[in-house]
């Protein structure tokens, strides 16, 4: 498996995680659950909103392959699967229907696997590193660089065009 498809498959699992995450916030929404925890259901809302957020912003730094971005998306879905485990989990093997029953079932299911999907598949990323990271960060580097060094050549015409503030000692 090449890098690439890696990082396709660990994009993909988390987008599956970040939908399931907002079935599952809706679910719990309509049938109290936030009450449960003494919040109200505005509040919960807002705090679910919240998480959606940052999220859908850790997917799309893990697009461009930020590593900070795989370990906020491994560390939200280690988190989402225990707390499915220990808590929708049990509610569920209770006799009687869960919720609003199967579909309830199926939405909590769904984010336990996309949570331990998306988990794993970031920190195999993690462990074994995207061989073009390194070579576009340098790249994007030297780009800004380059360009910050016009600009501030260009601002200070005395200085002859040369920019020389941000070149290493001994080089003109």
């Amino acid at each position: 498996m090449t890098a690439d498809d890696s990082h396709s498959q660990a994009i993909i699992a988390a987008v599956l995680f970040a939908a399931f995450s907002a079935v599952h916030l809706i679910d719990n929404s309509l049938f109290g659950v936030p009450l449960e925890f003494n919040l109200s259901v505005p509040f919960a809302l807002t705090l679910g909103f919240a998480y959606m957020v940052a999220l859908v912003g850790l997917i799309a730094a893990a697009a461009i392959r930020c590593r900070a971005a795989y370990l906020g998306i491994a560390i939200a879905g280690a988190l989402i699967l225990l707390a499915q485990v220990l808590k929708s989990l049990p509610e569920m093997l209770e006799p009687g229907h869960w919720h609003s029953g199967l579909a309830s079932e199926l939405a909590a299911i769904g984010l336990a696997i996309s949570a331990a999907s998306a988990a794993v598949a970031s920190t195999n990323i993690m462990r074994g590193g995207v061989p073009l990271e390194k070579a576009e960060r340098r790249r994007i580097a030297s780009y800004y660089l380059s360009s910050r060094a016009q600009q501030l050549a260009d601002a200070n015409p005395a200085g002859g065009g040369k920019c020389s503030c941000l070149l290493p000692a001994g080089m003109s």
